[in-house]
């Protein structure tokens, strides 16, 4: 079907008056609201500014995609346009609905007159065509199958949430095993369209089993993400005076949320845990696209297997779903792959695509940033050194053929990535992160920790007895041994804070062994029973494959990496700045590993999955080829068995039907994720009543008592607690005159929770030590307060 301007006119106007009348009146009948509202916001801007690149040329799947990087783009920079100059005009509120209808729909009308002027008002001439071709009933049955498996994620999460079994989210992943297994079985057979739904669909179905478990917020970083969201609706306007700190400078949790739940009929839990969620699936769409683009011709089993390694590593699904500003860079970072190493679209419309990208990126989440930067900077050093090895080399040298330095040779012709970029990606960053923002403190910690460590090093001394993030000497340290360092390190600096008076006596507390608690894993099922009794040690293999995956992944890339280096036969199938980038990400990786006191600020996960957007062609070329003269079918098998162990792992497919391991939260009511990261309706009752006292005493002008909490607790209430919480109830940290609010695993197990040193120490807490120095004002049976 050919697009001309009046088709896209006429389809525009009519869209924009029914999502603007709905959203107005907010009129919704069974979500109407948000079917209507939803795709709008994701496509529309974005398909005019997809037109005015001259991307038309591009497959349709690809257009959908830049259409949405590009309108989240435009949803960040221009209601934060209008944050900062309506307030000049007496606008107070920039962010709230009257406002953001008529901002919304200037920004369309804009984008449109831009295109019509660029057409010269030509409205009966293509712009674009859209192709539909009927497709095969293999293709509809795969790509529809899917469906029941987001209706199951929906239904497991429902029934864990109400105290119910887990059986539709068993059911759902043993279905999703076998459909993979066919998938991959028929993947070169299948449409490219087919396998894109397909993937998104399982990709939204592994986030729903996660974002959906509690009827609050449930996660790590997400409880203070969500803060900050509500923090600006409630405001009407993003500050950075409200929240000085990183998480406050990532739009990503803060205006564009807004945004959605201003113009939206949705719910403010569910912005992030449904409408987020929705729109990281399409990432492993993107890896789908980029690994067939990778190798010219390369056969679509190849990308697909590269898609699952992401979607099956379990940081995809577990943490993911609880890190939401890190979702949307991770998309925005995909687009700027694709633009690296893809010359389909010109140079110039490639550079203020990849540039736009990167401004996302930078007001979307810091690690990300700094991440992709490095990545970068790698691309930029590497090709010219390499070229310069190259051209003094004499060909006839065995290392030369041996390292295969030939592909450097020539130097790369419109290439992407060059010096001037790279200075004004590191300009912006430190425009937004350290001039506008000031939110690069961590940043700046972090980089100081690791150049003392490396001095250190070097000098062949151990870390420093009393730096914080001393990881080398802290990680030679049982977990007991840890606990009572962590114990007295703060301690020492709040008696020096606040002086030995405002504290208990050691006497009170001295006589409770504040003994380590482990995860209790789930029983053997009888199946796991049955096996154990015949000598297999189920419980055993659980922890080998749990453990090892991030290791094997690791190698695979090293491996992979190698392959794409030194192989010939790759060749001419590489760009030199894919070869770049595959290098920096094993010396981030390296980088990691070697210098461990980083781990403390970044987990070495969330950076390997960042590096699978375009790593995890690396890990299928090294688990293909890792084992030399062996058949191409056999080599195939491999790969895709490899996948297979993966996700059954991962995803807790074995646990459920053989027990033997940690619970997921996922699939249980019970483990470290779920003691941590789920609130409970008791919390919240808990922390509003305590809310109530703090504010009637500020209402009255009198002094309000600190409120101490452990660290995850803290988490979980802070939003209803509008006061300054201390995160630690340890004994010899509390205050004589403050209060104390216990959280549910707290109150039911008697235990907290530490963080240190990038490790999760749990331990058995004295609830009896408050009983008998403090005075127990509220309990609920799941949260307690004391005084």
């Amino acid at each position: 079907m050919k697009i001309t301007l009046k088709k896209l006119t006429i389809i525009t106007v009519l869209w924009s008056a029914l999502f603007g009348a709905l959203a107005a009146t907010h009129y919704s009948p069974f979500g109407l609201l948000n079917i209507v509202g939803f795709p709008y916001l994701l496509f529309v801007p974005g398909y005019f500014v997809v037109l005015l690149l001259n991307m038309h040329r591009l497959s349709g799947l690809l257009k959908l995609l830049f259409s949405l990087a590009f309108s989240l783009a435009l949803l960040i920079f221009w209601p934060l346009i209008g944050n900062a100059v309506l307030p000049l005009l007496h606008v107070n509120r920039p962010l709230d609905t009257v406002v953001l209808i008529p901002e919304i729909g200037l920004l369309v009308v804009l984008l449109w007159i831009a295109l019509a002027w660029r057409n010269k008002w030509r409205f009966k001439a293509k712009l674009d065509a859209l192709t539909v071709k009927k497709p095969a009933g293999i293709d509809v049955a795969f790509a529809l199958t899917p469906l029941i498996f987001v209706g199951l994620a929906i239904m497991g999460s429902t029934s864990l949430n109400n105290g119910g079994s887990n059986l539709f989210t068993v059911i759902m992943l043993v279905g999703m095993t076998v459909y993979i297994g066919a998938l991959m079985y028929m993947a070169n057979r299948l449409r490219q369209s087919t396998l894109f739904i397909a993937v998104f669909l399982l990709g939204l179905s592994l986030l729903f089993m996660t974002s959906l478990r509690g009827w609050y917020i449930t996660g790590h970083d997400i409880q203070h993400e969500f803060r900050l969201f509500m923090q600006t609706t409630t405001n009407g306007r993003w500050s950075m005076g409200v929240a000085k700190d990183a998480y406050n400078a990532c739009l990503s949790v803060t205006l564009l949320p807004t945004v959605f739940y201003r113009l939206l009929d949705v719910q403010t839990y569910y912005v992030f845990k449904v409408l987020f969620q929705i729109i990281f699936a399409f990432v492993p769409c993107l890896v789908l696209l980029t690994g067939q683009s990778f190798l010219k011709g390369a056969a679509k089993r190849t990308a697909l297997l590269a898609t699952l390694y992401f979607v099956s590593f379990p940081t995809f699904f577990t943490d993911m779903p609880m890190l939401n500003r890190q979702e949307l860079a991770l998309l925005f970072a995909g687009i700027m792959v694709w633009l690296i190493f893809n010359r389909s679209l010109s140079l110039w419309t490639r550079r203020i695509a990849f540039l736009a990208m990167v401004a996302c990126v930078i007001v979307s989440h810091y690690s990300t940033n700094y991440t992709m930067l490095g990545l970068i900077a790698v691309c930029v050093v590497a090709q010219p050194t390499l070229r310069f090895i190259a051209n003094h080399v004499k060909p006839t040298r065995k290392w030369y053929r041996a390292l295969n330095l030939k592909v450097w040779r020539e130097k790369t012709k419109q290439s992407l990535i060059t010096l001037p970029m790279l200075i004004i990606l590191f300009a912006a960053s430190f425009v937004w992160s350290v001039q506008l923002t000031n939110s690069s403190g961590q940043l700046t910690k972090v980089f100081f920790d690791t150049m003392t460590h490396i001095q250190q090093a070097i000098a062949g001394d151990s870390p420093s007895q009393d730096t914080y993030f001393s990881y080398d000497t802290v990680n030679k340290l049982t977990d007991q041994q840890k606990l009572y360092r962590y114990f007295e390190q703060l301690g020492a600096y709040s008696h020096q804070r606040n002086g030995d008076t405002a504290f208990y006596d050691k006497s009170t507390y001295s006589q409770y062994k504040f003994s380590i608690e482990g995860t209790p894993e789930i029983p053997l099922t009888p199946l796991g029973t049955w096996l154990k009794d015949h000598g297999v040690p189920v419980a055993a293999i659980n922890d080998a494959l749990h453990a090892n995956v991030e290791r094997f992944l690791q190698l695979m890339v090293v491996a992979g990496v190698c392959i794409i280096l030194f192989a010939k036969r790759f060749n001419n199938k590489l760009t030199s700045e894919l070869r770049s980038l595959h290098i920096g990400a094993v010396l981030l990786m390296g980088g990691m590993i070697a210098l461990p006191v980083l781990l403390a600020d970044y987990d070495l996960s969330r950076m390997l999955q960042q590096l699978l957007l375009f790593a995890g062609i690396a890990v299928v070329l090294g688990s293909m080829y890792v084992i030399p003269k062996i058949k191409e079918r056999l080599r195939i098998s491999i790969a895709c068995a490899a996948v297979l162990i993966m996700f059954t792992t991962m995803t807790g497919v074995f646990t459920a039907f053989l027990g033997g391991y940690q619970p997921q939260l996922h699939l249980f009511n019970s483990g470290i994720y779920y003691d941590l990261y789920y609130t409970h309706k008791q919390e919240t009752l808990g922390a509003d009543w305590l809310n109530g006292v703090l504010h009637k005493a500020r209402t009255e002008e009198l002094q309000t008592d600190s409120v101490f909490v452990d660290r995850y607790t803290s988490f979980k209430v802070q939003e209803a607690v509008q006061q300054d919480l201390l995160n630690d109830v340890y004994p010899g940290l509390v205050r004589k005159n403050a209060y104390v609010f216990l959280g549910y695993a707290t109150v039911s197990k008697q235990q907290a929770t530490v963080y240190y040193n990038g490790k999760l120490i749990s331990y058995s807490y004295p609830i009896q030590f408050l009983d008998d120095n403090k005075n127990l004002i509220y309990n609920n049976g799941g949260s307690r307060v004391y005084h």
